[in-house]
């Protein structure tokens, strides 16, 4: 499955999907990347520090 206009990566990978039967529709790879980009969302945002309450009070801060 060697495709000339791809770069030797690009058919390595092309060529891995085939042989392990790992053909899938442009939906679901999107929908699998969008879901690994929202773990990784959720990931930081559960490593974060999270912000004193007090620094987004209604009317500014207080000095």
């Amino acid at each position: 499955m060697t495709k000339n206009y791809l770069p030797t990566f690009h058919n390595q990978v092309a060529d891995f999907v085939q042989k392990h039967d790992l053909e899938t529709s442009m939906a679901d790879r999107l929908l699998d990347l969008v879901s690994e980009v929202g773990e990784v969302a959720k990931e930081i945002l559960t490593a974060a520090p999270r912000p004193v309450p007090s620094q987004f009070a209604l009317g500014g801060r207080s000095s």
